[in-house]
């Protein structure tokens, strides 16, 4: 009786190039990355990338993991100087009035089943921003890329950009985004009128938004009907695209100003 081997050799199994593709996946993607922006992804263990295969599976790709939308938010966010509207939520929202109830189931719902756009118009101090940041924060969280745009800052970027080559440049970055947040849309100095330069600019940002279906955010002083009478073409396609609950009007009334109470 022949005695067996005290071991046996192990013959390395050749591993096609697509299954050495897929074992380079499996390793990649199992690497932990650093948590940075209090964002903990567990898609791609915070390496911002998740590893794949191309078409035939034979070559090892990368791809954005979708928190990076969510990274690249805060990033804007905290570049336009919106650091303490990211602490803005529903649930630090006042709601001692009913018509701050009012405001807030209809930014809720907004935020529940975000689609065309959303409108908060009237007094100052009201919490509109306070409404429209916690909107944008939610949806951040749910990985939409949002673009916060000051109208009275941005806007005066842009037109003086408008013969340069940047122009188009810092204009798509509007245009383009997930969700884009105009605040105090046609702001302008105390005592005038928007020039025609801000419509011109307006309706070239809304009417491309609008043909790309892009969810878009305002907070106005001025009610739809006003923007309306400024210019029917702007005004008109903000009362279509918010139209079925997603526009707000609230009264101009100085005992609504929060700000002023505060002091």
């Amino acid at each position: 009786m022949t005695a067996k081997p005290f071991f046996e050799a192990v013959i390395p199994v050749e591993l096609t190039a697509k299954e050495r593709i897929q074992r380079d996946i499996a390793r990649y993607n199992a690497l932990e990355g650093v948590q940075t922006d209090g964002i903990d992804c567990p898609i791609c263990k915070n390496k911002q990338i998740i590893y794949t295969s191309d078409e035939s599976g034979e070559y090892l790709i990368t791809r954005d993991c979708q928190c990076k939308k969510q990274h690249e938010s805060l990033r804007l966010a905290r570049q336009s100087g919106m650091n303490e509207l990211l602490k803005c939520s529903f649930t630090n929202f006042d709601t001692t009035e009913a018509w701050q109830k009012k405001m807030l189931s209809a930014a809720k719902a907004f935020a529940d089943n975000p689609h065309r756009w959303f409108y908060i118009a009237g007094q100052s101090g009201c919490g509109k921003t306070h409404l429209a940041s916690a909107i944008c924060n939610e949806l951040m969280s749910r990985n939409y890329l949002i673009r916060r745009m000051p109208w009275i800052v941005d806007s005066e970027r842009l037109k003086a950009a408008r013969n340069t080559p940047d122009y188009q440049k810092l204009m798509n970055t509007f245009k383009t985004c997930d969700v884009l947040y105009i605040d105090d849309f046609f702001k302008v100095q105390h005592g005038t009128t928007p020039t025609a330069a801000d419509v011109k600019l307006a309706f070239e940002l809304l009417d491309t938004r609008m043909v790309e279906g892009k969810i878009t955010v305002f907070t106005s002083e001025l009610f739809a009907a006003d923007v309306t009478a400024i210019d029917e073409a702007v005004g008109g396609r903000i009362m279509e695209m918010t139209a079925g609950g997603n526009r707000l009007a609230i009264d101009r009334n100085r005992n609504r100003n929060y700000r002023l109470k505060q002091k």
